[in-house]
């Protein structure tokens, strides 16, 4: 009897906690490049995307407006997108670095530099979009028509896709630097 009365508290608590959905978690922490660098203001831009798009999918979670399995691949998605543009940014530090050491390989290094600095913004703003399509998601339950939340939803089911393939090209890119080094 000592015994039983723990396991069924236990057991009660299990079916609870089942029946909640999964916390959705935190960003993972990014290094932001120094004040003065091409990457600074969109490594910015992207830590406060990443943090309002994790705080949404929690909302979406909990309300049960997307999917268990949705939040999950938009996570997946978004970091695998956010590790990418990080790896980004590292270049264009290290690209910055190299050019600090003499003014003729700075010269050399202008245009590469800000190429990946296009590359990043426009990167970071797809993120941001996927941020705006799940926050338009959140409105109030009873406000909106089926119809608004469907298409909602297929908007960010979009922008999901649209940052997966972000992710796919930068990882590409990564791949076919590492081979040429």
């Amino acid at each position: 009897a000592l015994m039983a009365v723990p396991a069924a508290f236990a057991v009660t608590r299990l079916r609870r906690l089942r029946a909640q959905p999964v916390p959705v978690g935190l960003p993972t922490k990014r290094v932001s490049p120094q004040r003065g660098s091409a990457a600074y203001e969109s490594m910015t831009r992207l830590a406060g995307a990443e943090q309002s798009l994790f705080e949404l999918l929690g909302i979406l979670a909990r309300s049960e407006t997307i999917g268990a399995d949705d939040v999950e691949e938009m996570i997946a998605v978004t970091s695998d997108a956010a590790r990418g543009l990080e790896g980004v940014a590292v270049d264009i530090a290290a690209l910055e670095r190299a050019g600090a050491a003499s003014a003729v390989t700075r010269e050399h290094l202008r245009n590469g530099i800000a190429s990946a600095a296009a590359e990043l913004a426009t990167g970071v703003d797809q993120y941001e979009q996927l941020v705006a399509a799940a926050a338009r998601m959140t409105g109030p339950a009873g406000s909106a028509s089926t119809t608004v939340v469907e298409s909602h939803r297929r908007e960010l089911l979009s922008a999901t896709d649209r940052l997966q393939g972000w992710a796919e090209a930068l990882t590409e890119i990564d791949q076919i630097r590492s081979r040429h080094r």
